[in-house]
């Protein structure tokens, strides 16, 4: 029951930034599920802009999102993006349920950055807003 209640809210909160990155002219695909997980959830791309992120949910009584939540394959595909496409538009797009008229932003270089310092998790009032980060 638990992990049907989880899949419906992560297919929920993916369609929501799909659909929100398709209001702002993207073409969004979400990537289909797979047994050993997928290297990101969505990929976007309009003109000369691309992002590979990965939808992250956090619930109302949250206000922090952990980096525990991160597993090793969005770990490593987030990397080989970065690395070896250079692909600077990586990270995690995060939904809050108290605030559902925002969508923020954590990067694949700032989550690095964060934990080389020894972070564990980030204040929700410390990420981008990812609708203005889309609209440069």
């Amino acid at each position: 029951m638990i992990n049907s209640i989880q899949n419906y809210v992560g297919k929920t909160t993916e369609t929501i930034i799909a659909d929100f990155l398709r209001e702002k002219g993207y073409w969004a695909y979400i990537l289909p599920k797979k047994v050993g997980g997928q290297p990101f959830d969505i990929v976007a791309c309009r003109c000369n802009s691309v992002w590979m992120v990965d939808a992250k949910h956090l619930e109302s009584e949250k206000a922090s999102f952990s980096f525990d939540r991160i597993e090793p394959n969005q770990k490593t595909s987030m990397m080989y993006a970065r690395t070896f496409a250079n692909i600077s538009n990586i990270g995690f797009v995060i939904y809050w349920e108290r605030n559902t008229t925002q969508l923020y932003f954590l990067s694949y270089d700032k989550w690095q950055e964060m934990a080389k310092q020894g972070q564990k998790s980030v204040k929700i009032e410390d990420l981008e807003n990812f609708g203005e980060l889309i609209e440069t």
